[in-house]
């Protein structure tokens, strides 16, 4: 399935940013529908490896994702892995966060991929249209976050 690819400005600095984007007490401020993100191994902070369930309100149901992230370069890259029962058989989604320091500002570089041993054909008929959909929400959702972070 094809990539989403998203570039964003966000004002501050690239360590702010990170936090935006690594901490539940700011991610719930602008990752839509996110009800609860909690630790599922004994670490304390964002390292490879760590592990994470995270809940969704996705419509009016809840979603339940588990989590990895198996790469992580403070404060300039990271990535997911994510996993949930109703995608795509052996699927599993892959994002890369990629932050970039300009001046006072920091560019993030977003990366998605559904990734799975097969697709159905209808999956694969309709997946432009899904693509279309989690782009524009995933561009809302972080330029609210850069709103947000601008009001700060």
């Amino acid at each position: 399935m094809k990539p989403i690819e998203l570039t964003i400005m966000f004002p501050g600095n690239i360590e702010t940013s990170w936090k935006w984007l690594t901490e539940e007490s700011f991610q719930k401020r602008w990752m839509t529908g996110l009800q609860s993100l909690k630790r599922t191994d004994e670490g304390t902070v964002c390292e490879a490896g760590s592990r994470w369930t995270m809940i969704m309100l996705e419509g009016k149901k809840l979603k339940t994702y588990q989590a990895t992230m198996p790469e992580v370069a403070y404060p300039k890259r990271f990535t997911l892995s994510i996993v949930a029962e109703d995608l795509a058989p052996g699927g599993r989604v892959e994002v890369e966060y990629r932050l970039t320091a300009e001046g006072d500002k920091t560019r993030l570089d977003y990366h998605s991929k559904l990734v799975a041993s097969r697709f159905s054909f209808f999956l694969k008929l309709i997946s432009p249209l899904i693509i279309a959909m989690i782009k524009r929400k995933s561009r809302k959702m972080f330029q609210s976050m850069a709103r947000q972070m601008a009001e700060d």
